[in-house]
Parts: C-alpha cells; structure tokens; sequence
C-alpha cells in the first residue's frame, strides 16, 4: 500500500494476504512484505490496529510516513509488540522559501524530522522521499537539482549538506543514545569506537556544552567538526579539545553542526 493509491482496511489486509500467498508459492521466502506506507504515523498506527491477525502473521515490517502525526512512542511501541522491523519510509521537505539552492529553511525542518523520529519512534530505517529534484520544478524540494530535459547540468542545495551532516558520520550499525534536549542528536558506533553529536541550531551563535557521561575517551584528545550554515557546506573546522567532563561546541546561526570523537569506549568495557 502506498499514500498516493488509497484502499480501505478491509481491501489492504484481502491484497496482503492475497501477496503474502502468491510469494510462498513461487517460494520468494527473501521477500517481505510492509505496510502500510501512511502518510501520517497516526494514520499508520489507526490502520494496523485494525489489521485482523492472519494480516498480521504475513506481514514482516511496518512502514509509515512522517509527514504529519504526533503518535510516534505509540507506532514504536506497537511494532515492539507485535514482533515487527519499523521503518520510516517517506519524508522529504521543501521549505519554506522561495526557490533556492541555498535554502536553509528546509535544512531545519529536516533535522528536526530526523531528530525526533531517530529519538522517539526509533525506525530501523530513515529514508528520504527523493533525493534529486526537477530545476524546473521552482521548489526546494531534494538533495540535488537537476535539468529532466536531457542536459547534463545540476546543483548541489543546501539540504544536500544537511543530510550528509547525519549521513556521513552516523552509520549503520550506530545505536541512537538519549540526550537531554530535542535540538541534538547523539548516536554510538561500538564497532568503530565513535561518537557523533549533530546540533540544530537556529538562534545566535555561541556554544553549546555537552557532558559525557559514561564514556572513555583515550587517546582522543580531541573532536572533528563540521558544519552546515548560510556561509558554509559541511565545512570542517577547527577540532576541539575534549575535556574529562565533555566538550563545547561552537555553533552558528542557523546552523547544523556535527561533532565526531573517536575511539571512544563505554566505561566498563
């Protein structure tokens, strides 16, 4: 199901059984089957509580948009319940400017969508709605604008540097940590003995501390930044020291800044 083509509960759980049977018989037990790709996370959680349990026992993952909901610990809570991978299947921002590839409006309003579904509903998966956009479109919507005439031309935006602000540092595998306000994002990578804070920033400049508790730094001494602003495109800056207490980070305004401190270890291990 997806939320451009609308069916009703009863037709989505008679096409999904339906689905799920034709896949067993040509024996495609890699393939799986998602649902149900709302628009709205409440719409998803509504829908999916309506399910009948034979849809339910064919179906692997829950898939939703978060283009408008609130219900986002209960959509977590209710694919933890019922055994089911959660995505985040759609999203994508255009802003609210007009066209611009240096828009930063919506370089914000995607970190803070990232930001509280990584936090709050935990998906598995965050995936972008479509990363290259038509130039001739006018808008600010995706990473890269490109001419769909056949000319070989396009630009790089401002929300290109705004995804790579998580993308580049925060990798598969990485564990999304707590952290006290709903402007940072924190995530660990056990494997690669990493830690990456990414910081919205939308007042005046200055610098934001960070206690780090739990952690073991070693020989780290210091932390690599990067930043995204009107004046920058994920430039990296001058790296920080690392103090036994935390760390400050410079931040401008209106602006996204990743802080990247490696070889870092939970206390204990």
């Amino acid at each position: 199901m997806q939320e451009g083509s609308h069916f009703t509960n009863e037709k989505q759980a008679e096409i999904i059984k339906k689905v799920a049977a034709s896949l067993k018989s040509k024996g495609l037990d890699g393939t799986v089957i998602s649902a149900a790709d709302d628009n709205s996370i409440d719409e998803t959680v509504f829908n999916f509580n309506l399910y009948d349990q034979d849809t339910l026992d064919v179906i692997q993952q829950i898939n939703t948009h978060s283009y408008n909901g609130s219900k986002m610990e209960e959509l977590r809570t209710l694919a933890e319940r019922h055994g089911k991978k959660l995505w985040m299947s759609e999203y994508g921002t255009g802003g609210s400017e007009p066209h611009s590839h240096e828009d930063m409006t919506s370089v914000q309003e995607l970190a803070e969508r990232i930001m509280f579904d990584l936090k709050i509903m935990q998906p598995s998966a965050w995936v972008y709605w479509q990363a290259v956009e038509d130039e001739g479109a006018n808008n600010n919507w995706g990473f890269i604008h490109a001419n769909f005439n056949g000319e070989e031309q396009y630009e790089m935006t401002k929300q290109y540097y705004g995804m790579a602000q998580f993308t580049k540092f925060i990798r598969p595998g990485a564990t999304i940590i707590p952290t006290d306000g709903g402007r940072t994002l924190a995530a660990y990578d056990a494997e690669r003995q990493r830690l990456v804070l990414v910081i919205r920033h939308e007042l005046s400049a200055g610098t934001t501390a960070f206690e780090l508790e739990g952690y073991t730094y070693g020989k780290s001494a210091t932390a690599q930044v990067y930043q995204t602003s009107p004046d920058r495109n994920m430039e990296q800056l001058e790296d920080i020291p690392v103090y036994a207490n935390g760390l400050e980070v410079p931040t401008a305004v209106n602006s996204i800044t990743t802080v990247v401190l490696e070889g870092v270890t939970l206390q204990g291990n």
